[in-house]
């Protein structure tokens, strides 16, 4: 019997990432979760047979020991995020996000698994798609969102990071299944 693979979640104590933590553990699926600081894990997860958790900030990891960590894991939900306070915002790091789906996409491609592993990135609402393609938007709309990432770092940084996967690596990547 073949042990269930992992998911490893990135940001697992933020608002999201604490509700996705939560909902996996409570499906029964087993969890690596990396986060800065564990004291900040939603309540009633500690303790959870299922929950591996690795205390770092994934922007110190290097390529092969976030290698090691994504061992057993078939899936990776980012749920990294800016702290909403004018440090967290406009504070470094600026390029968390991008730098984290970088990351991962590299640690991937060093220890290539048998299937694609599944990249989820939650993302923000200021993310569209490259190239104006987003036509869902209205043209004021999509000047509003774009005045937001120039003016918001963490905007900037979602956009770019939905831009290093839609973009950078596209389809060409097939060690890596992805949605934002």
């Amino acid at each position: 019997m073949t042990a269930t693979p992992q998911v490893l979640v990135l940001g697992g104590t933020g608002r999201t990432g604490s509700l996705v933590l939560t909902q996996l553990l409570d499906r029964g699926v087993p969890v690596l979760a990396i986060v800065r600081s564990a004291d900040r894990l939603p309540d009633g997860v500690v303790g959870n047979a299922q929950l591996t958790v690795v205390e770092a900030d994934p922007l110190a990891l290097t390529v092969d020991e976030l290698a090691r960590h994504l061992d057993g894991c078939d899936t990776v939900i980012s749920c990294l995020g800016h702290t909403i306070s004018a440090k967290g915002v406009l504070g470094p790091p600026r390029d968390l996000v991008e730098r984290a789906v970088r990351s991962v996409q590299a640690a991937v491609a060093a220890a290539p698994p048998a299937r694609p592993v599944r990249l989820i990135l939650m993302s923000s609402v200021s993310v569209n798609q490259p190239d104006h393609a987003d036509t869902r938007r209205g043209r004021g709309e999509r000047a509003y969102m774009g005045l937001m990432r120039a003016a918001v770092p963490p905007a900037r940084d979602n956009q770019r990071a939905a831009d290093f996967l839609t973009v950078g690596l596209g389809s060409s990547d097939s060690t890596i299944e992805w949605v934002i």
